[in-house]
């Protein structure tokens, strides 16, 4: 099935996140990770979300999100629902020292150990091994498509998708089942 890349529990479960609110996104620096971001963010805003309750946090180069200096920026801005993109996975405390807030890790690195408390939506462990950017966009297309339906944005999800996919993972990666087919949208 197109949804193949994780569990679909763990998708369901992201999906219900997601809808519940966010109030802070942490992608990665790189391409993967911003266009994950991207989609999540559009997602956000299409599923009606207004943009001042939405902070986007972007790691510096050559620091991590579970730094001190990156946590406290984190934490300044009190969210109660944090969404990390292909940051990385690894055994470490709450993104914040406030146990109020949720974390969702949407990510494709491999590890069998996650911050405390976090709900993960991995694709670590699902051949082929999606991106971040495809993960995001598995997650979130039936989202915006049941509040927006628009093909246009639609399209906007695709793209992002590619390119993040491409960075990772070269642009002669293949687009086979269970993947969904970006054929078109790369020509």
């Amino acid at each position: 099935s197109y949804e193949r890349p994780a569990s679909q529990e763990a998708i369901t479960a992201a999906r219900a996140f997601l809808t519940e609110c966010a109030h802070a996104l942490i992608p990665d620096k790189d391409a993967d990770g911003l266009c994950s971001g991207l989609i999540l963010h559009l997602t956000f805003l299409n599923l009606g979300l207004v943009p001042p309750l939405l902070s986007v946090h972007i790691v510096a180069k050559g620091s991590n999100v579970h730094a001190v200096s990156k946590r406290t920026a984190i934490a300044h801005h009190g969210p109660c629902y944090t969404i990390l993109a292909d940051q990385g996975i690894c055994a470490r405390p709450p993104i914040t020292d406030d146990a109020t807030m949720r974390t969702l890790i949407v990510d494709h690195h491999l590890s069998d150990v996650f911050p405390e408390g976090a709900q993960v939506l991995s694709a670590a462990r699902y051949e082929p091994v999606a991106t971040s950017s495809t993960l995001a966009h598995i997650l979130c297309r039936p989202l915006v498509l049941a509040a927006y339906g628009s093909a246009e944005i639609s399209e906007q999800l695709e793209y992002l998708c590619v390119m993040g996919t491409m960075d990772d993972r070269g642009t002669t990666f293949r687009w086979e089942p269970p993947l969904h087919d970006m054929r078109d949208c790369i020509k």
